[in-house]
C-alpha cells in the first residue's frame, strides 16, 4: 500500500475497534479520504466497533467492502506511473508471501497484471446461507448448484463443466442437515 503512495477511498462507514491482545487500534471516519498501509489495514480487517455497531449485513458486508477496496487498489496500482515499480512490487512478494515463484516470475506476473483494465478484475463470493448454525457455531452453507454455476460461468477456464462429482465439499441443508457432495 505505502509503496503506491497509499490509496483514495470511500470508507463506507465508522469504523472504530480497539483489541490490545492482537495490537489492533482501528480509528476511522466513513467517507472518502487517502488511507496508508495502517489504515488500509484497518478497512479490511474491521467488523464491528466495540460498541457491537457493524456492517448491517454482517460478513457479506465486510466481504463486499473488502472486495471494493482490493478493486480500488487494484486500480490505482494500474496507473501508468506505478509501471516502474513492479521490481518493487515483487520484492515485497518475495518478503511477506510464500511462494516456489521465483523473482523473475513475478515480474513477469507483474508486467500481466499491468496490461489488465479495471474491467478485467471481479470478485466473487461465495453462494450460501452465511447465517447457518450448528452447536452455537456460525457456518455458511454453500448453496452448491449456485456455486457450481458460478465456477462455470465466472472460473472454468476449460470446456468441460464442473459438476458435483468433481467436488469435495461439506455443507447443510436448510434443516441444518449436513451432508457431503462429490467425491468420497
Amino acid at each position: 500500500m505505502d509503496t503506491i503512495g497509499g490509496v483514495d477511498y470511500d470508507v463506507p462507514v465508522s469504523m472504530n475497534y480497539d483489541d490490545p491482545d492482537q495490537g489492533l487500534s482501528i480509528h476511522l471516519e466513513s467517507g472518502y479520504q487517502h488511507l496508508d498501509g495502517n489504515s488500509a489495514v484497518g478497512v479490511v480487517r474491521w467488523r464491528k466497533s466495540n460498541n457491537g455497531a457493524g456492517y448491517f449485513n454482517g460478513d457479506i458486508g465486510r466481504i463486499a467492502t473488502q472486495q471494493d477496496f482490493l478493486k480500488t487498489v487494484a486500480a490505482q496500482c494500474l496507473q501508468i506511473g506505478n509501471v516502474t515499480k513492479i521490481k518493487q512490487f515483487a520484492d515485497i512478494f518475495i518478503e511477506y508471501v510464500d511462494t516456489d515463484l521465483t523473482w523473475g516470475n513475478l515480474v513477469w506476473y507483474g508486467q500481466q497484471f499491468l496490461r489488465l483494465t479495471d474491467d478485467d478484475i471481479a470478485f466473487y463470493t461465495l453462494p450460501g446461507n452465511y447465517d447457518a448454525y450448528m452447536n452455537n457455531l456460525s457456518y455458511v452453507a454453500i448453496d452448491v448448484d449456485a456455486w457450481i454455476e458460478m465456477i462455470n460461468d465466472c472460473l472454468n477456464p476449460y470446456i468441460t463443466d464442473v459438476n458435483e462429482t468433481d467436488l469435495n465439499i461439506l455443507t447443510m441443508t436448510s434443516d441444518g442437515t449436513l451432508y457431503t457432495v462429490g467425491r468420497e
